[in-house]
């Protein structure tokens, strides 16, 4: 019996101290559009046109459940470089790779 119990605090404290993963991927709004490059680097970030503040924070989700399928969130972080605003995510895929993704955001930050 105390095997048992001994198993399941374990377990339990095992499973809480994951990173906590997304739930639903929102949908990527329909106005929305990507272009840019493949979010490696602040040179070739994701731009996000066509969006408003709300829609474009969905549509950075959506494209990375797109593009990491299972991935994890870590940090997020505003950036500016020149007179550029970039969101840098942090994430961990789903093979345990951390890395950072930028998305391009100066075309919605601060549009309602």
């Amino acid at each position: 019996m105390k095997k048992i119990l001994f198993l399941a605090v374990t377990t339990a404290l095992l499973a809480a101290c994951q990173t906590t993963q997304l739930g639903p991927t929102p949908p990527i709004p329909s106005t929305v559009s990507f272009a840019g490059g493949d979010g490696s680097s602040v040179e070739s970030a994701v731009l996000i046109k066509g969006a408003t503040e709300s829609t474009g924070v969905q549509a950075e989700y959506g494209w990375l459940a797109q593009h990491y399928p299972r991935y994890r969130m870590g940090e997020q972080s505003l950036q500016k470089h020149g007179a550029r605003l970039y969101d840098a995510m942090e994430i961990t895929t789903s093979d345990g790779t951390r890395k950072t993704v930028y998305f391009d955001i100066s075309e919605f930050y601060g549009k309602l």
